[in-house]
């Protein structure tokens, strides 16, 4: 079965009423009781499409879109530029006021970037993708602190918002339930976080 029809299959059984939502880490832990143990888990997935989870996920279960042309399109297109100071700050503050929040973790702001390109529908796949698309929390990180793309509590700072809560309560949660909550605070690019949770 191809790796896209894996994923689709699974986050169904995850969320039937809305697998575009169902998170990365819940996929992860999904496979290894699935009939794909071994199939590739969402971050390899990310880097296989060239694309976040929670895009991919809208493309998958839009019947409008096809995953093939987004991927090839994608190709074809100029590497994005790093974000600038300001284009982060602006794209953070754009975020948290959509959403109405006054701080943001990354994973936040990636589903919600996703929504966005969900509507700026045929203008984002037909024209340049800088002009309508936000910086990834990644590529936010990455910019900011180059060498440990963990750029994520600068960023709140440069635009103005809230430092981002700590997960309260952990000592009495599951040893993987805690951990994904480490990894939340943390604020860990994919690439990272993906590659802890498969060593632990």
């Amino acid at each position: 079965m191809e790796v896209e029809e894996i994923v689709r299959t699974v986050t169904l059984e995850l969320r039937p009423d809305t697998p575009e939502k169902a998170p990365p880490a819940e996929f992860d832990a999904a496979l290894e009781h699935s009939n794909w143990p071994d199939a590739p888990r969402s971050q390899a997935v990310r880097r296989r499409f060239g694309m976040g989870w929670y895009e991919l996920l809208e493309i998958l279960f839009d019947p409008e879109r096809d995953l093939q042309y987004n991927v090839s399109q994608r190709k074809r297109r100029k590497p994005r530029a790093r974000p600038t100071r300001e284009e982060i700050a602006y794209a953070l503050r754009l975020m948290a006021e959509l959403l109405e929040v006054a701080t943001l973790k990354p994973d936040q702001h990636d589903a919600g970037r996703a929504q966005l390109q969900l509507i700026a529908g045929a203008r984002w796949q037909h024209g340049d993708d800088r002009a309508y698309l936000l910086p990834t929390s990644t590529e936010i990180q990455v910019a900011l602190d180059p060498a440990k793309h963990a750029g994520w509590d600068l960023a709140l700072k440069l635009a103005g918002l809230a430092p981002r809560p700590q997960t309260a309560g952990l000592a009495g949660l599951p040893l993987d339930e805690a951990f994904e909550g480490f990894l939340q605070d943390v604020g860990l690019p994919p690439l990272v976080a993906g590659s802890i949770r498969r060593v632990g």
